[in-house]
């Protein structure tokens, strides 16, 4: 199960940027969930940035500062939270704001390419395909 976010409070805008806070609400996946953000820091913005990020009020993480002109793929992992099939709220708070200036009088944090919830899978836990049950090296037990 994997999925973006309602948004419940600032914005997500058609372009990608976020306004510097917003909220999403999710479908909460079961298990351990992992949030995959795409995070882009446009050469235009002219500092570093870095988003923190919490589920409720709970703070979940801080992103590595971004430079100008950057993209990352940022993952993060979390325990059991909330009820599988229940809803969870996430915030992103940029640490600078963003004021694109001219006709754009929207104020910015960064751009968010993708803000995506899944359920989390322990590598520990993941069955290679053509292993037998108990052996790494697909051998058979004897």
């Amino acid at each position: 199960m994997s999925g973006s976010p309602a948004i419940a409070c600032g914005d997500w805008h058609d372009d990608k940027w976020i306004s510097p806070y917003v909220r999403g609400v999710f479908a909460a996946p079961p298990g351990r969930k992992r949030l995959d953000l795409g995070i882009y820091n446009p050469a235009s913005a002219k500092f570093e940035n870095s988003l923190v990020v919490r589920l409720g009020c709970q703070l979940l993480a801080v992103t590595p500062a971004i430079a100008p002109d950057t993209f990352i793929d940022w993952s993060h992992t979390f325990g059991e939270a909330g009820d599988a099939g229940g809803e969870l709220s996430i915030s992103l708070r940029t640490v600078n704001a963003y004021d694109a200036g001219g006709s754009d009088a929207r104020e910015l944090g960064l751009v968010i390419t993708a803000w995506t919830l899944h359920s989390a899978v322990d590598p520990d836990e993941q069955i290679q395909i053509g292993s037998q049950p108990g052996r790494a090296d697909g051998k058979s037990k004897k």
